[in-house]
């Protein structure tokens, strides 16, 4: 199965998203919105709250449409795609 990739911003929130009238409000919040992350945020609200100055990175493959039709076929592509990025990206991210 072959899919487009396309990078583009996303939004990320602490709600798990499953429906299209919530996915076209935050389309209307968010005009050139992407995609949206409902796991991210907790890693960033976490290191925000730390008492230490916490760095934090995080890469992710948006794999449905956050609607009623959400299903599992493109998640493990979608993890290996995001491991590569990673794998690529942190050696630039360290040199800085």
């Amino acid at each position: 199965m072959e899919t487009a990739v396309a990078i583009m911003p996303t939004v990320s929130g602490s709600a798990v998203i499953a429906s299209n009238t919530k996915v076209d409000e935050i389309k209307e919040q968010h005009r050139k919105v992407g995609g949206l992350d409902m796991e991210v945020y907790g890693l960033y609200r976490a290191a925000a709250l730390h008492a230490d100055n916490v760095s934090c990175f995080a890469a992710k493959t948006v794999v449905d449409l956050a609607n009623e039709d959400k299903g599992d076929d493109l998640h493990h592509s979608g993890a290996v795609f995001s491991a590569r990025f990673v794998a690529k990206a942190i050696p630039r991210i360290l040199r800085g």
